[in-house]
């Protein structure tokens, strides 16, 4: 990988960003976190790795998150968790592995560290999150089958790092804490062990077609953060528009029904707003060799 510095990081920070002490997966075939990465992603990374540009300033909250890990991995080492637990299982004809960041071992809960933002912690309370969800029982699976243990509930510790007391006054739904324990669903031994292996089937399959020269499988709307399609109401000669809908069928109902009769006279028409796919355009390193991405942005 290359690195630009366009914003003049200094020299201290970049060390530590080039330090060779980074986490990697350690002596197994695919850990967890490239279980749950898409493949595309994953096979396109290794191919360009060399050819692959990111900035020194993409890889500030990565740092800090190593920095906190490393804190609290020193702080717990005599207490009864059990800190950055380096695991293995042999499961469809492949080694997987997974590093975990703490493991109570009074009743056996697994719990993983997030540097995040308020809004994730917020989403993940509303309606959960599901990386989070899977990355979180590929671990209990691999202390269940280490320790032979029945792991008894799975928690994300999440750090906020854009937190302040003046979003507790205006947002009802505000973390109460910069620190926020967040309970994650945790499946049975068996759906664990259906969904790994699933996964290897979907990243054995793509190194096939990848060592075949076949078309890689495109990443998921979901594995590309996909926004859904809008429908806006718009009036001309105004740059906002005057609600969103999820369908343009919505946008002729909101028209006719809310707007009524006056609608004739405000010169509407409805725009038809694709849904961004997030990831690809703002945070996928591999954006500029994939050919999805340039499909969907008309790129040549």
């Amino acid at each position: 990988m290359k690195f630009t510095n366009k914003y003049n990081i200094p020299e201290e920070i970049i060390s530590s960003i080039e330090s060779p002490n980074w986490y990697d997966k350690g002596d197994c075939d695919i850990s967890a976190t490239g279980l749950l990465q898409a493949p595309k992603i994953r096979i396109l990374s290794d191919k360009y790795k060399d050819s692959i540009t990111q900035d020194y300033s993409d890889r500030i909250w990565m740092l800090l998150g190593s920095a906190v890990h490393a804190i609290l991995e020193n702080s717990n080492k005599d207490s009864e968790n059990l800190t950055e637990e380096r695991m293995y299982a042999e499961l469809g004809g492949m080694k997987i592995g997974g590093q975990t960041d703490s493991i109570c071992l009074k009743n056996s809960i697994v719990k993983d560290y997030k540097v995040t933002s308020v809004y994730a912690v917020k989403d993940c309370l509303k309606k959960g999150k599901i990386e989070w969800e899977q990355q979180l029982n590929i671990y209990a699976y691999l202390y269940s089958v280490n320790y032979d243990v029945e792991v008894s509930a799975l928690n994300i510790i999440a750090i906020c790092r854009d937190w302040n007391k003046s979003g507790l006054l205006r947002d009802k739904d505000y973390p109460p804490s910069a620190v926020v324990t967040l309970p994650i669903k945790l499946w049975s031994k068996e759906q664990q062990e259906k969904f790994i292996l699933e996964r290897i089937k979907i990243h054995r399959d793509a190194d096939f077609s990848n060592a075949m020269d076949y078309e890689l499988p495109e990443c998921t709307d979901q594995e590309t953060w996909k926004r859904d399609d809008v429908w806006a109401v718009k009036k001309k000669n105004r740059k906002t528009a005057l609600r969103l809908l999820s369908s343009k069928e919505k946008a002729h109902t909101y028209i006719a029904e809310e707007l009524g009769q006056q609608s004739d006279e405000m010169d509407l028409y409805i725009e038809h707003r694709k849904g961004e796919y997030v990831r690809c355009k703002s945070y996928c390193p591999v954006s500029d060799f994939c050919d999805q991405y340039k499909e969907s942005m008309n790129v040549s």
